[in-house]
């Protein structure tokens, strides 16, 4: 008979019938290996003798035997005629073996696809002057050159990236604004990308700028203007230090706060932008403002944006309070420190705090270092000499604490002889309010009052009276 499998090397001949005598031989017949014939054997009645009875007996099998129960059992479970042994044994093993094959390498390429298809914009890096978006992934997906020879690194802008945070710096509570947001702002389902070069050293930043979901450029905005105070003019390489995004004036759809400053000089711009680069709302600032807080605080729902920081002409703490629907003009300043060219400010409420005699001994101004909203509605400031205050929303005569720090400030600089005297809790708090002055809109006063009445509220396009 012909042989199967290219090789006679397990047939031996018993009379003129081949005859298989082991089990080794058998499975290297069939082309399996032994445990895979013994099953066969009880599972499918594979055509196995046995010399004697026991399970252990000496095992023969024919091939003729073997080749019919191969083709039976195959046709039986296929409906089908007889195919060759390597067809219906070997193929299927291999098969298998391609098929573990080809999972890994499918899954691969499954995920290389889902990698190259999120073109959501979730992580950055800087190179030199370059910004890099990445994907969850890593994956690079656009790049912006800045041409900013002296681009501030990767450490400054992961601590300045997608939300506001609150560092010590370096024994005081200070507010760290994002200048790199990835944020669907438009509503489109994608996210834009709003990023504020910082450079190092004196020379300001390099404007804001606005991207697409593709990373395409929108716009560019500078932040800096010409500007004369005084007899004094300034030149617009101001640096982005406040940026915020969210519906400011009620309409419904995000706006783009922004609050720059001329490098460690007095000049400071706050902007209200629409998405288009609209300008909304415009504001001068003789000093530097750090912090802000905004929410729905008026009796009829309307917001204010409330700032902390300092005026640099009169060396002291101040609260400036705008109406994002009438944002113009300028502080209130001396003709000596007036800013030219314009107009006179519209701020609801623009108070001064005196000096303490702890700002006097650390700092040559003193300042506010943050504004928290609370969830009662009251603002909570605290001074870069860690002194509270609170204010209801009417921003009347506020509640002045006394924190264990600044306390503890207090009496080391008494014991230390540079304060004469101890603190007084009743004499501090008696003294300290009534240096509180409020700009009535011509004058300075003791009394709580406002700058500039809020106009009756204007209709918004698109928003429901």
């Amino acid at each position: 008979m012909p042989e199967k499998n290219g090789s006679d090397s397990g047939l031996k001949s018993s009379g003129t019938r081949p005859v298989l005598n082991s089990w080794k031989e058998i499975a290297g017949y069939l082309q399996i290996d032994v445990r895979t014939c013994q099953r066969w054997e009880n599972s499918f009645g594979l055509p196995i003798h046995r010399i004697g009875q026991s399970s252990r007996s000496r095992v023969i099998a024919y091939p003729d035997e073997l080749d019919s129960w191969r083709s039976q059992t195959y046709k039986a479970k296929n409906g089908e005629g007889a195919v060759p042994a390597e067809a219906s044994i070997s193929r299927p093993i291999k098969r298998k073996r391609v098929v573990l094959l080809l999972v890994p390498a499918a899954a691969v390429l499954l995920l290389g696809a889902i990698i190259g298809l999120d073109r959501v914009p979730n992580k950055f890096r800087i190179w030199g002057s370059r910004l890099i978006v990445a994907n969850k992934f890593g994956l690079r997906l656009w790049s912006f050159e800045t041409s900013l020879s002296n681009l501030e690194q990767l450490p400054f802008f992961q601590e300045r990236f997608q939300e506001k945070r609150y560092v010590t710096d370096p024994d005081v509570e200070m507010p760290r604004f994002p200048l790199l947001l990835f944020r669907d702002l438009d509503g489109d389902g994608k996210r834009e990308t709003l990023f504020a070069p910082e450079t190092t050293g004196d020379r300001g930043g390099g404007g804001l700028f606005l991207f697409d979901g593709r990373g395409r450029r929108v716009w560019e905005f500078q932040s800096g203007q010409d500007v004369r105070i005084g007899s004094r003019n300034y030149p617009p390489n101001f640096s982005i230090n406040l940026l915020d995004v969210q519906d400011f004036n009620g309409d419904g759809r995000p706006e783009i706060l922004l609050v720059s400053h001329c490098f460690n000089e007095s000049p400071t711009r706050i902007v209200l932008l629409d998405l288009k680069k609209n300008i909304l709302g415009e504001y001068w600032h003789f000093g530097q403002l750090p912090d802000y807080a905004s929410g729905p605080v008026r009796p009829n729902g309307k917001s204010d944006i409330v700032f902390v920081g300092q005026n640099n002409e009169f060396g002291c703490p101040i609260l400036l309070v705008l109406d994002p629907l009438q944002m113009r003009g300028c502080s209130p300043q001396s003709p000596a420190s007036a800013f030219a060219a314009k107009e006179k400010g519209t701020e609801r409420y623009y108070i001064r705090f005196p000096n303490t005699e702890i700002d006097r001994l650390r700092i040559p101004r003193g300042t506010f270092n943050f504004i928290k909203l609370q969830a009662n509605g009251h603002f909570l400031l605290q001074t870069r000499s860690q002194l509270r205050l609170d204010f209801e929303a009417s921003f009347q005569s506020p509640q002045i604490i006394p924190t264990d720090a600044f306390l503890m400030a207090f009496d080391k600089a008494y014991r230390e002889k540079q304060i004469d005297h101890p603190f007084e809790r009743q004499s501090f708090l008696s003294a300290y309010s009534q240096q509180i002055l409020y700009f009535d809109g011509q004058s300075w006063v003791s009394h709580p009052t406002m700058s500039h009445p809020s106009p009756p509220p204007q209709p918004i396009p698109g928003v429901p009276h």
